[in-house]
């Protein structure tokens, strides 16, 4: 069965947001070479490697699954299309405040500067890592909207996989090289879920 947005006029709404979130991606990673005081890259080289495999792997299985295992779809289609289009734009908005917070820090490439302050400001007053939160929540929207539960299934699997590898990596950069005041930042701060995690 088709996703919903394909067979129904307001899948234009599911179009411009994705496309909003791309484009602020892409500025993003534009504006995140203007950084140059930082140390080497930390982390593996292997994770870019393992992020694109299961991300291509991923949106493969997001878009045959509805046609392929139909006994998966959601019984409320249009709902789910409402509520995974909430979760994407929120989850592109809290990316947004997140990289705007950050400012010149914000980078793909996990890098740290001993002098770099730790930011407490905006949603970093709550979560260590929000941005990996919206960016989560984004994906997760996608895989709700598509209205199959193999969908998001797959979705919450590999993007949850790479997010929380993607937090020890920096995790690890941060309290090597900032030490202490991340360290007690960090011990005051959940890192994607107010309250929980």
């Amino acid at each position: 069965m088709k996703p919903y947005f394909l067979s129904h006029p307001v899948g234009a709404v599911y179009v411009v947001a994705l496309l909003g979130w791309y484009i602020l991606e892409f500025r993003q990673f534009a504006r995140q070479r203007a950084w140059r005081k930082a140390t080497a890259e930390a982390g593996p080289q292997v994770y870019w490697t393992a992020f694109w495999f299961g991300s291509i792997v991923a949106v493969i299985v997001l878009m045959v699954a509805p046609f392929v295992a139909p006994a998966a779809d959601m019984t409320h289609r249009g709902v789910a299309f409402g509520v995974g289009t909430a979760m994407l734009v929120a989850g592109a908005a809290l990316r947004a405040w997140s990289f705007r917070t950050l400012g010149q820090y914000s980078t793909y490439a996990v890098k740290v500067s001993p002098d770099q302050p730790v930011v407490t400001a905006g949603p970093y007053r709550v979560l260590r890592h929000p941005a990996f939160a919206g960016g989560l929540l984004a994906v997760l929207g996608i895989g709700v909207l598509y209205g199959n539960w193999v969908s998001l299934a797959t979705f919450a699997a590999v993007f949850g996989g790479l997010t929380l590898w993607r937090i020890a990596i920096e995790e690890h950069a941060l309290l090597a090289v900032l030490g202490r005041r991340y360290g007690s930042y960090a011990a005051q701060h959940k890192r994607l879920v107010p309250l929980v995690w």
